[in-house]
């Protein structure tokens, strides 16, 4: 019951009441912007960094290489038992068989297993790899140079690089390398594991293997760890190490730090925000108490 002398407010309290549950909902849904905008930020910072070292490593990939050492003078049971050790996790047997010239171009002859081609950014453009004697995989940009008219499937001869007639070979793909340009001069190409055997290349050439080691199975430095891992396969020869790889694949300081220091700066923004919002209330949209008695 309101008396005559009374002022009836409950208008007014509801008003209030409504006003605040606006202000609250507001305060929230700035909350949740800001948390929003802070975790999008810090994710953009810490993929930014992550495709840069990738985009680094891609790059190393191209032009020097995606393995940590090679071993030259490796043997055969050297090789196997770098291969069976859980602490290498890509093992690349490569030779190099010879190199033919033509003209002002030279035409570097290899063999290489499945996880060379990989470590040293390589890889099957068109067809697949050579798996017999005859058979070879060359770069197309070499075939164009040269004015042969062949492509895969189609017989090559070449001149064999360790005797001074020519030689068939079948065309089985493309190998795609990280060279480009119209004023290149050197070409590779390669031919399979049967021709290494033919040639009894263990005994007649050095071959060699590029490893890229597991970095999680073993701990302290990435050389003190190829080192260790060179002696106990018995490798006579010392590895040598792909300095620009190992640089790659390893953020400078000054990228870490520049990554914290962003991190840092949102975080810290992130919570002033989120501080003012609850310290420093919002004003309520009224521009005088009249207003809530109309």
């Amino acid at each position: 019951m309101t008396w005559p002398f009374e002022n009836d407010t409950s208008a007014i309290i509801k008003k209030l009441a409504s006003a605040q549950l606006k202000k609250e909902r507001l305060k929230k849904n700035f909350t949740v912007t800001a948390i929003s905008l802070a975790t999008f930020l810090m994710a953009s910072v810490l993929l930014l960094v992550s495709g840069i070292i990738t985009v680094n490593q891609n790059g190393g990939n191209n032009i020097t290489g995606s393995y940590h050492a090679l071993i030259s003078g490796i043997e055969k049971e050297q090789y196997q038992k770098l291969s069976d050790d859980v602490r290498v996790e890509l093992c690349g047997f490569t030779v190099s068989i010879g190199s033919v010239k033509s003209g002002n171009d030279r035409l570097n002859i290899s063999y290489s297993n499945n996880d060379a081609l990989t470590l040293n950014g390589l890889s099957v453009d068109q067809g697949k790899m050579p798996e017999k004697a005859n058979e070879i995989l060359i770069e197309q940009e070499y075939l164009i140079r040269q004015k042969i008219n062949a492509k895969i499937g189609d017989t090559i001869r070449l001149p064999d690089p360790n005797k001074v007639e020519e030689k068939s070979f079948l065309i089985t793909g493309y190998l795609k390398t990280g060279a480009k340009g119209t004023d290149r001069s050197l070409y590779a190409a390669m031919v399979s594991e049967e021709y290494f055997l033919e040639m009894d290349g263990r005994d007649n050439f050095s071959p060699a293997v590029m490893l890229r080691v597991n970095l999680d199975a073993g701990s302290g430095d990435v050389k003190n760890l190829i080192s260790q891992i060179a002696a106990d396969a018995g490798c006579k020869a010392a590895p040598s190490y792909n300095e620009a790889y190992l640089n790659l694949s390893q953020p400078s300081a000054l990228m870490v730090l520049a990554a914290v220091a962003g991190l840092v700066v949102i975080v810290i923004a992130g919570v002033l925000v989120i501080y003012n919002i609850f310290i420093f209330p919002l004003s309520i949209p009224l521009n005088n108490m009249d207003s809530f008695a109309q």
